[in-house]
C-alpha cells in the first residue's frame, strides 16, 4: 500500500476525516477486503494503545492557584521593596546626619547651607536611582554573585566606618582637617 493511502485508512479508521473524504474511503473498502483488513488492524491498534494508556498512573500534580500564586510574588515584592528603601534610608540618615554634623562644626550659616546643599545635590542621583531601580535591584540580587558582592561592599563599608577615627588620627592633622575641615587646636 501506498503512504498516502495508508495515511487516508488511518485517518479513516481513526475518525479523522470529513464527510466527501469519508464516503469515499468507504466505498474503496467496501470492495478492497485487504484496505478492509488494515482500517480494523488500524481500530485493534489504537484501541490497545487507548486501554495500556489508561492503565498508566496518572501522576498527581498540585492544582496551583493563579491568583494566590501572584498574590505571594506581590507580597513578595513589596516585602523586598520595603527593606531596600529601609536600607537606602538607613545610610542616607546616617550621611545626612554625618554632613549636617560637618556644617554645623562650620560655625557659619552660609557655609553650613552650602555643604547641605552641595550634599543634597550630590547624593540625588543615587537617591533617584534607587528609588526608580529598586526593580532591578531586586532582580539583581536574585543571582548569587551579585549578591555576594553586594555583601562584601556592604561590609568594606561598614569596616571603613568602624575604622575611620582611627584611620584619621593616624594620618595626622593634614587629612583631619581636609576631612572635617573644623577648627583645631
Amino acid at each position: 500500500m501506498k503512504s498516502d493511502d495508508e495515511m487516508k485508512l488511518t485517518a479513516y479508521a481513526l475518525g479523522e476525516l470529513d464527510e466527501a473524504e469519508r464516503t469515499a474511503v468507504e466505498a474503496r473498502i467496501w470492495n478492497d477486503d485487504k484496505a478492509r483488513a488494515e482500517v480494523e488492524k488500524i481500530r485493534d491498534m489504537a484501541k490497545l494503545l487507548s486501554d495500556e494508556l489508561a492503565a498508566e498512573p496518572v501522576p498527581v500534580s498540585r492544582a496551583i492557584d493563579v491568583a494566590q500564586l501572584q498574590q505571594r510574588r506581590r507580597r513578595l515584592r513589596w516585602g523586598g521593596r520595603l527593606a531596600i528603601a529601609a536600607a537606602v534610608s538607613v545610610v542616607a540618615g546616617g550621611l545626612a546626619y554625618s554632613v549636617l554634623l560637618v556644617a554645623w562644626l562650620r560655625m557659619d550659616a552660609m557655609q553650613a547651607a552650602a555643604i547641605m546643599a552641595a550634599f543634597g545635590l550630590g547624593t540625588l542621583p543615587a537617591v533617584l536611582a534607587s528609588a526608580f531601580g529598586t526593580g532591578a535591584i531586586l532582580r539583581a540580587l536574585t543571582h548569587r554573585g551579585w549578591r555576594s558582592a553586594a555583601a562584601s561592599v556592604l561590609l568594606l563599608a561598614g569596616a571603613l566606618t568602624a575604622a575611620g577615627p582611627a584611620l584619621i588620627a593616624r594620618a595626622g592633622h593634614a587629612v583631619h582637617g581636609l576631612v572635617l575641615d573644623c577648627v583645631t587646636y
